[in-house]
């Protein structure tokens, strides 16, 4: 056995991820797209309002055109000129700092509390479900699902996530297919259509998957706005652009690119074609609101329509704890990264001498699976919808920043520490504060526009980081020379 395997992870080695696939490093963010989000989600929404909800795919496409085209090279080779540069706080700490200062710090507590909290909500939701299909407590399922996640990851690092990012790509890909061939194969189009109508769609089948209609009503410009507004989480989340720091090689870049690409519109497009057929498939189970209980209805459709449909439903179970999985593991090691790397390290709250980097490591990883534990019966009433907001504040903080960072280089620490916050405070502000009346009474300013928060926010965001870098002083000719050489592909 090589003597790499052998020794004891520390800090760098955790999070470095040595020893990773290329192409488990192209199809990593992309898994954690199409796993939970367009394996559940996607059809879950088209389930309950109709084909409208396709809208949010392509938001999610056009966001994926804009990180692998623009984003992943100036990643990429920033972390060339950086070493040891494995996260987007450590980034952003190099980008506007030269490896000091408060840009990094701000960042990672940022993305250290709202990712603990968005672990505690998914981590919640998945005991549900596998509480559901396979009849163990929530409070079980959730230790259990921590304890299989967290022992490979502590041994491997952000290795073990790229390196198995092959596998679990073909197993949910084969397991989609599988449910959707078995819809399609043990019901003709004339059943499903009239099933669909029973099972009580607001106005006729043909509205329902019409693109253009959205729980059965015409769309408007603003309901557009708002469905590929929702695929823009993608920008800013840390988990997708955190990968690209790991690229050295702009070929192999470029070949995982073309893969993630055509992996993301394959398995997104046969996702909408499942989910269009789930009411009728379904039918006569009444219609849920509730996730887990529509997986599990899913579920017991499946295995009560003979040996293909107990196939099927076993592929289902299947690809839902892979999607689980894959879900919890990345917000896991992002946490395990962000608080050892990030602020116990870089950003010298601690005093951490390299000797005990090891035992650091540890009892990170220790107390995040604590806390992740313990905050699971704090957020119960929140479910998906409080997943939903905590990853829009998440997003709008890390979006408009990272991406802005990249494309301008007057944009100085000022500008990101303004970006950082505003992101974090706009997305409850325009979500929640009554501000504007409306017959009668008032509401918040989404609701009066009749728009999602994600791109007020962003916009928001943009405008202050613009702002505030052009009356603060300019940043220094170190980070301008660094940003050039980036923009020049001098390294």
């Amino acid at each position: 056995m090589k003597n790499h395997e052998t020794q004891e992870l520390n800090i760098l080695t955790f999070c470095s991820g040595k020893n990773a696939l290329n192409v488990g490093l192209a199809l990593s963010s992309t898994i954690f797209m199409c796993g939970f989000p367009a394996l559940i989600i996607l059809p879950f929404y088209i389930y309950l309002f109709g084909a409208g909800m396709i809208w949010l795919v392509l938001g999610a496409f056009l966001s994926m055109l804009l990180i692998w085209y623009y984003a992943s090279y100036r990643l990429m080779r920033y972390s060339r000129k950086a070493e040891g540069l494995y996260t987007i706080p450590g980034y952003l700490r190099f980008r506007f700092s030269g490896g000091k200062g408060y840009p990094g710090l701000v960042a990672a507590l940022e993305i250290t509390m709202l990712t603990l909290i968005c672990l505690s909500l998914i981590l919640n939701e998945a005991g549900l479900i596998v509480e559901r299909i396979f009849r163990i407590p929530t409070a079980l399922s959730n230790a259990l699902i921590l304890v299989i996640i967290l022992i490979p990851l502590a041994k491997r690092g952000f290795a073990y996530i790229t390196n198995s990012a092959i596998v679990k790509a073909f197993i949910l890909l084969l397991c989609l297919l599988i449910c959707t061939l078995h819809i399609y194969t043990s019901m003709n189009i004339k059943e499903i259509v009239e099933n669909t109508m029973r099972s009580g769609i607001k106005g006729s089948v043909s509205v329902y998957i019409n693109i253009l209609f959205l729980d059965n009503k015409v769309m408007g410009p603003t309901d557009y706005l708002s469905n590929i507004s929702l695929g823009f989480l993608i920008i800013g989340c840390p988990s997708v652009l955190m990968g690209f720091l790991f690229g050295k090689d702009g070929q192999k870049l470029n070949a995982g690119k073309r893969l993630s690409l055509l992996f993301f519109v394959i398995f997104t497009g046969v996702a909408a074609f499942f989910g269009g057929s789930l009411r009728g498939y379904m039918y006569p189970i009444g219609v849920t609101k509730s996730l887990s209980e529509f997986i599990m209805n899913l579920f017991q459709a499946f295995i009560k329509n003979g040996s293909w449909g107990i196939v099927a439903g076993i592929s289902f179970a299947i690809a839902v704890v892979v999607a689980c999985m894959i879900l919890v593991e990345t917000c896991i090691y992002l946490l395990i990264a962000t608080v050892a790397k990030d602020i116990l390290q870089d950003g010298r709250l601690v005093r951490l001498p390299k000797e005990h980097d090891a035992k650091a490591l540890y009892i990170t990883e220790v107390c995040v699976a604590i806390l992740a534990f313990f905050l699971t019966f704090m957020v119960r009433e929140l479910r998906m919808e409080g997943v939903l907001i905590i990853l829009a504040i998440l997003s709008c903080s890390m979006g408009p920043v990272v991406m802005i960072s990249l494309l301008w280089k007057r944009m100085n620490s000022v500008g990101c520490l303004v970006g950082l916050m505003s992101g974090f405070f706009s997305v409850p502000f325009y979500k929640f504060v009554p501000l504007i009346e409306v017959a009668g009474e008032k509401v918040s300013i989404c609701t009066a526009m009749d728009v999602n928060a994600i791109l007020l926010s962003m916009a928001t965001g943009s405008v202050l980081i613009l702002l505030t870098s052009l009356i603060s002083p300019k940043p220094n000719e170190k980070q301008i020379q660094d940003f050039m050489d980036v923009k020049n592909r001098l390294v």
